[in-house]
């Protein structure tokens, strides 16, 4: 479980605000790879985690490469059977046959008609070109099936003229990222790899969809997609390690210490405190103060009971 409380509100509060546990907090031999994997399906932003469940486990194998955006090329879509299906056309060849036959009978009628057709109109039509402008006139309706069959080729050679359109776009130039964190010093992975940098600096990456992952010794890791050339000033604040402490007092209204400082919330309260020993201290009008020395740990709930 990413969180743990022992109330609902402080559960959806943990939900909502906290960053859950690293997963090398529990097992240090994970590598950043699956770190940042686990991270980003994590992610409290359904844009920035994965789009199926293929591109997750690709991610967990070290597979997996970030899809590029903003590009116009389109790629054929291939389909795959699943495993075990025979493909539909071994059970069609009866009807291809037929269907072949058919063509194959139309064929012969078109060029046939065309044929017998066009064969009187080629010798008058060779030999009038050079003249003069009056012949042509006289037969508008013999040139016009000659003149629409070279109407007709040249759609084969539009797709050819886009094609180098969309190769220039996808081809376009690096663009420089500026990347700080707040506190400085925290190593950044760019894309689950290198390039590799330590806070503040400035990376050079393509256009196109990015992932970063900030780590620092004492902190939370920090993960966050981005788009280039859409975002280059990325400003990252990483969050200290924190647990829950609720501290519970009979009679109620007690003041609050934790190390010395005194806490703007009275007792019955659940406060945020980074992990960490810490000593904890109630005091209430009347009443001797108590004080107790925890222990807070990172996504636990502690408590502090005292029973004047």
């Amino acid at each position: 479980k990413p969180f743990t409380a022992d109330t609902v509100p402080a559960l959806l509060y943990q939900i909502i605000e906290k960053a859950p546990i690293t997963p090398r907090h529990w097992n240090p031999s994970l590598n950043a790879e699956v770190e940042l994997a686990l991270g980003l399906a994590l992610s409290k932003r359904p844009e920035e985690r994965f789009k199926n469940c293929r591109l997750f486990a690709k991610a967990l194998t070290g597979k997996w490469q970030p899809v590029v955006q903003d590009t116009h090329l389109s790629l054929p879509t291939m389909v795959v059977p699943p495993p075990g299906v025979k493909p539909v056309r071994r059970r069609s060849f009866g009807v291809s046959k037929v269907v072949l036959s058919m063509l194959a009978v139309m064929a012969l009628i078109f060029v046939s008609i065309r044929f017998f057709t066009n064969r009187p109109v080629e010798q008058p039509q060779v030999r009038e070109l050079p003249a003069a402008l009056p012949p042509p006139i006289s037969e508008p309706t013999k040139p016009s099936p000659m003149d629409e069959s070279p109407v007709v080729a040249p759609p084969p050679p539009q797709p050819v003229v886009t094609a180098p359109k969309t190769l220039d776009v996808a081809s376009a130039g690096e663009y420089a990222v500026r990347i700080s964190t707040t506190p400085p010093g925290a190593k950044v992975l760019i894309d689950a790899g290198a390039p590799i940098c330590t806070s503040p600096c400035s990376l050079t990456l393509q256009p196109g969809r990015h992932t970063l992952s900030a780590t620092l010794n004492g902190f939370n890791s920090a993960f966050k997609v981005f788009q280039v050339p859409d975002q280059t000033e990325l400003a990252i604040t990483l969050d200290q390690p924190s647990g829950q402490l609720r501290v519970v007092t009979t009679p109620v209204g007690a003041d609050i210490f934790i190390d010395g400082v005194m806490r703007p919330e009275k007792s019955p309260a659940q406060i945020s405190v980074p992990v960490g020993r810490h000593r904890i201290s109630v005091a209430i009008p009347g009443h001797e103060r108590r004080e107790q020395d925890l222990d807070i740990r990172d996504g636990v709930s502690a408590e502090f009971r005292v029973n004047w």
